[in-house]
């Protein structure tokens, strides 16, 4: 079911949508009253020790997915860190609900994936107690880092402002590892120093960046302005694209 999506669950068994790789080997009413009384783990015999985890009663199946994800194999290329919601309606202390994202009521999750789109590793947000290696650095940082282990040398790392810090770049370039993402203007650490235009002296598709390696910091503007931090791009790396303007319908701008 997860290769082949559907909106709805009966279209599994419905005529002319149905897949005989389901439907052949089991009925709907089956299926679901399956899924209705799915137990991972039996409570009466768990110890109070495993208790303390929250997702106890599905810790096994968890583990059984990232040891899956953890044999994928990792060639040097592109890869993406991110945050994605878990969709859950249902009682359970971590469920929260995070504004902007298609299903916003669910479980955190923080993934990499390749370019692709691939899964090959996760963690589940289970809240303050969740902990990772560099956790002096951040939440943010200490999740790049930590399921950026498993990345080989010389790849390249792609992540949101939500995790972007300065010393999370001096410590990727530290791993040999490159890494780009945008980032909040307050967290550029000495902003007396460094001082980018404000947007309204920018013009569109202009760039202006600041350099203290291994760090590159960037501003572009486009119809708002962005910052960006890497330790393996700059605003020497730019390509022509076309944007609309009001005043002669087309223009051509720089783009990082």
């Amino acid at each position: 079911m997860g290769c082949v999506p559907y909106p709805r669950l009966p279209m599994y068994w419905r005529a002319g949508t149905k897949l005989g790789l389901i439907c052949n080997i089991m009925s709907r009413d089956r299926f679901l009253t399956l899924r209705n009384a799915l137990h991972v783990v039996e409570g009466d015999s768990a110890p109070d020790s495993e208790k303390g985890n929250v997702l106890w009663k599905v810790q096994p199946m968890i583990d059984k997915v990232k040891d899956i994800c953890n044999k994928l194999e990792r060639v040097p290329g592109f890869y993406s860190i991110d945050e994605q919601m878990i969709p859950f309606t249902g009682r359970c202390k971590l469920r929260q609900v995070v504004k902007n994202k298609p299903r916003p009521v669910g479980l955190k999750n923080f993934v990499m994936t390749t370019s692709e789109g691939l899964m090959l590793d996760f963690a589940i947000y289970e809240g303050a107690k969740t902990m990772f290696g560099e956790s002096n650095l951040g939440l943010g940082p200490s999740v790049i880092l930590s399921l950026a282990k498993s990345i080989p040398p010389g790849s390249c790392v792609y992540h949101d402002r939500y995790f972007t810090t300065v010393p999370l770049i001096e410590e990727m370039e530290k791993l040999n590892l490159h890494s780009t993402g945008t980032i909040m203007q307050n967290r550029i650490p000495d902003r007396a120093t460094i001082k980018f235009k404000k947007d309204s002296a920018m013009r569109r598709g202009e760039c202006q960046q600041f350099v203290c390696e291994p760090t590159v910091l960037v501003k572009w503007k486009d119809n708002k302005s962005v910052l960006l931090a890497s330790n393996c791009t700059g605003a020497s790396h730019t390509t022509s694209v076309k944007r609309w303007d009001k005043t002669s319908n087309s223009e051509e701008i720089r783009r990082l």
